[in-house]
This record gives structure tokens, C-alpha cells and sequence, in this order.
């Protein structure tokens, strides 16, 4: 009687000790799942944080370049209905007239010249900069405006290439048409330079609800 009350005694510590690691192992696990969990929403807000960072940043710098030029003078603005793009651009010899800055115009050519050529060149890519961004987008014919002293100007594309990135570009263009060049970093590649040409199909005075900021 005595073995049998031992015996069951033994069993019954054995059976203790078995819940309480089983409750240890479920602790456990119920522990490393919440750290877990804990971790992966530290990483989920640490996303959100880094990309509400990135977009003041931006912000910021936006700010900071339209302080930059806030003061200066418009030369003229270039529209481009197809992208959504209208800009104010500075004269050639303007300090603010860099790629870094805004649309950079790189000769001295204005709209109304004879079977002149007026090159724009801008960023594509990403961010504040990247004022060409979807000149990629242009197809032929597509207008483009032009608007100097109290004229605008319209453009027809009439020619979209790739030329090679060295810091020069084959203009091609018609000797006996009033053309604008754009030019910007080809989309996707490291040493392609797109071009786009049009050519100017009008000329009409500027409306006074045309004539904004851009």
C-alpha cells in the first residue's frame, strides 16, 4: 500500500514538473513572439519616420531654392502642356541659370531671332531638381509654349533622339526654322542624352490670362 501511495506520488511530481515546463516553453514562446512583434513595429515605424524625413528634407530644400530666386526675374517661362511642366527660366549670364538651380539656358538665343535655335537642359531623375523628369514622355507633334517679353510662341516636336553623354550633343535641326532644343539625361541610362526638337509653328501676343507665374 505504502509502494503504491510512492508510486503515485512520483507521478504526480512528475506530472508538475512536466506542466511547469510546459508552462515555461508557452511563456517563452509567448515572450519571443511579442519581441518580436515589438521589433517588427519598431521597423515599420522607423520606415514611415525615415520617409517623413526624407519627404521635409525635400520640402526644405524646395524652400531653400525658391528663396534662392525668389528676388530674381523671370526671362521668360517654357510650358509644356504634355507633362504638366511651366517654368520660369533666367537670363543666360544670371547666376541663378544653372541645372542645379532651375532650367538652365545655354546660349543667348531668344524666340524671336531668325532661324534661331534656344537650348534648354535640365535634371531628369528624381527630386526637387529634375525639372525634366518626364521629357521622355514628349511624342512628335506635341506643342511646347514659349513666352518672352509680351509674345508666346508655339512649338511643334518634330524630332525625339538619343545622343551619347560626353558634354556635346548633335543638334539636329532645320537652318531655315526657329527651333528650341531640350535636352536632358536619358531615363534608365548612365551615358545616353535625350534630345528633343521643335520647331515654332506661331507667334501671338500674350493674354492677359496667360501670362502667370509659373
Amino acid at each position: 500500500m505504502l509502494r503504491k501511495s510512492r508510486k503515485k506520488e512520483k507521478i504526480f511530481c512528475l506530472g508538475l514538473v512536466l506542466l511547469s515546463i510546459g508552462d515555461t516553453l508557452m511563456f517563452t514562446t509567448l515572450f519571443e513572439s511579442v519581441t518580436e512583434n515589438k521589433k517588427d513595429q519598431e521597423k515599420v515605424e522607423s520606415f514611415f519616420e525615415e520617409r517623413t524625413e526624407i519627404a521635409q528634407k525635400n520640402q526644405e530644400e524646395t524652400v531653400e531654392f525658391q528663396e534662392d530666386i525668389q528676388e530674381e526675374e523671370y526671362l521668360g517661362v517654357l510650358e509644356i502642356p504634355k507633362i504638366h511642366f511651366k517654368r520660369g527660366y533666367f537670363d543666360f549670364a544670371n547666376e541663378n541659370n544653372t541645372v542645379e538651380k532651375n532650367i538652365q539656358l545655354i546660349n543667348t538665343t531668344t524666340p524671336d531671332i531668325e532661324n534661331g535655335n534656344i537650348i534648354f537642359a535640365a535634371h531628369s531623375g528624381t527630386g526637387y531638381k529634375a525639372f525634366f523628369k518626364n521629357l521622355d514622355k514628349l511624342s512628335l507633334k506635341d506643342e511646347i509654349y514659349l513666352y518672352y517679353k509680351e509674345n508666346k510662341y508655339t512649338y511643334e516636336v518634330v524630332n525625339i533622339y538619343t545622343e551619347d553623354k560626353n558634354g556635346y550633343i548633335d543638334i539636329q535641326k532645320d537652318p531655315n526654322q526657329k527651333t528650341l532644343t531640350l535636352t536632358t539625361c536619358k531615363p534608365n541610362t548612365k551615358d545616353k542624352q535625350l534630345v528633343v526638337i521643335a520647331n515654332q509653328i506661331k507667334e501671338e501676343k500674350i493674354e492677359k490670362d496667360s501670362n502667370e507665374s509659373p
